[in-house]
Parts: C-alpha cells; sequence; structure tokens
C-alpha cells in the first residue's frame, strides 16, 4: 500500500536510503526535516509494516514543476513494478498539488531507473556535469502532467 510517510518511519526509512545508495545519502536529519519542515511530499510503499521502496517530492509555490529529489526501492523487492507504481503515486501526488510537471535527475549510470522513467513518459531535457559527490553527471528528465478527466 502506498502511504504518506510518518516520523514512525525514519528509522525503516534509512535504512533503505543506506542500502539503496552509495552516495548522496540521505540522513536521519534530511529526512526528518522533509518529514516536517519542508514543502514535499514522503511517500513510501509499505507493505504489512515494512517499508519497501520510498519517494520525496518537493514543492516550490513559485513554480508549477514539482521535483522528485529521491526514489528508492528495496534491493530484494526490484522488478515487482513497485517503482512503477510510485513514480504514478508520485505523479498522482504532484497533480494534487497543482503542479503541471515533473522533473528529476538521475545517475547517468542508473540504467533500470532511466528505462523507469523512460518507459513512464519522461524526456530527457539536460545533462548536468559533475552533479553527484562522486563527480559522476546527471541526466534530467521531465514529464507534462495532466490531471485525469
Amino acid at each position: 500500500m502506498i502511504r504518506t510517510a510518518t516520523l514512525a518511519d525514519l528509522d525503516s526509512l534509512v535504512l533503505l536510503e543506506n542500502s539503496s545508495f552509495e552516495t548522496d545519502r540521505l540522513t536521519r536529519l534530511n529526512f526528518r526535516y522533509l518529514l516536517t519542515k519542508a514543502n514535499a511530499t514522503l511517500l513510501v510503499d509499505d507493505e504489512e509494516g515494512y517499508i519497501r521502496a520510498y519517494a520525496v517530492i518537493l514543492y516550490n509555490s513559485a513554480t508549477s514543476t514539482a521535483r522528485l529529489y529521491s526514489i528508492a526501492v528495496g534491493a530484494e523487492y526490484r522488478g515487482q513494478r513497485i517503482g512503477q507504481q510510485l513514480l504514478k503515486a508520485v505523479e498522482e501526488n504532484a497533480i494534487g498539488n497543482g503542479r503541471l510537471s515533473l522533473r528529476l535527475e538521475v545517475r547517468r549510470d542508473n540504467q533500470s531507473a532511466i528505462k523507469l522513467y523512460q518507459n513512464a513518459g519522461y524526456r530527457e531535457i539536460a545533462i548536468i556535469e559533475d552533479y553527484y559527490e562522486d563527480h559522476l553527471e546527471a541526466i534530467r528528465f521531465e514529464k507534462k502532467l495532466a490531471p485525469e478527466k
């Protein structure tokens, strides 16, 4: 079940983050800020109390574009369409918050994520040099969102 994260999810979020990323990790303090103070939504895929995946969406009142800041699926759950379902929920959340588009950055070497975004209708709009802590470049993707009719 996809739901909005709460402070009770902090331990699970940090565990998932640390097992999913080698660099540029969100810390416990980052997650706490995102859950309590940031203009953000944090969604989780919760299966009987276990967080299988999460996504962070950032909102800025000065723009109609939402930003998918981070998304992670636990290694043992990859290939089960959880990322696809979570991405759809992210898009629905952005539409519900009045956003017309969704933007994200992804590591150039993350082929599974790139394929996920391309299959979901995202288009490459930029390459950003030296984006990550390890100096790898990022691909910026964007998708125009349309509310359900």
